[in-house]
């Protein structure tokens, strides 16, 4: 193969994924605005559903919150975010369980169902008036997104989000303080 040749194949090679870049860095503000518009996919360490579901449940729950102070995080829980958001997620779900079943159980409203169902749960306890009605569905999204941490093989959310699912835990848990202290 003389030089000529060898050039003109390395060129042909080439080609298309010289033009990808090129578009690619032309169209790059075109690209971002649609990768903020995505609702799932993933591109490494993003999972863009859970992230925008985790930001969707907080802005509804921040529009019905009765949280008597801001939640914040201590530095331990951060780090576990970061080293294990998997296993944070379901910890932190199962924190907020056991409050809701207490609060149940602390009001005779503990049975077989609501025992082994969270969503049950929540509907004896928001039906009970012990937790608002409008945080009942928020209670319930954090249960599916606990699912989705526990049960889905390629799980591996971005940081924020996992911030973000248990600021909004940590919301709630203060909901289900404030219940059993009223009552």
């Amino acid at each position: 193969m003389d030089i000529l040749t060898f050039i003109t194949e390395l060129v042909k090679a080439a080609a298309w994924p010289i033009t990808a870049v090129v578009v690619a860095l032309l169209f790059r503000a075109e690209f971002r605005a649609l990768l903020g518009r995505l609702k799932k996919g993933k591109v490494g360490a993003a999972e863009f559903e859970f992230q925008e579901q985790v930001a969707e449940l907080a802005k509804d729950i921040a529009e019905v919150s009765t949280a008597p102070q801001p939640v914040t995080l201590s530095a331990e829980t951060i780090r576990l975010a970061t080293s294990n958001p998997r296993g944070v997620l379901v910890s932190t779900w199962f924190e907020v369980e056991v409050a809701l079943k207490n609060l149940a159980q602390k009001h005779n409203l503990l049975d077989a169902q609501s025992q082994r169902n969270p969503s049950a749960l929540v509907r004896v306890l928001a039906r009970a008036g012990l937790i608002p009605m409008s945080h009942a569905p928020g209670f319930t999204a954090l249960y599916r997104l606990r699912n989705q941490a526990a049960h889905d093989e390629d799980f591996n959310p971005t940081e924020e989000a996992v911030l973000g699912y248990l600021e909004i835990a940590e919301e709630l848990k203060q909901v289900v303080a404030q219940a059993g202290n009223a009552r």
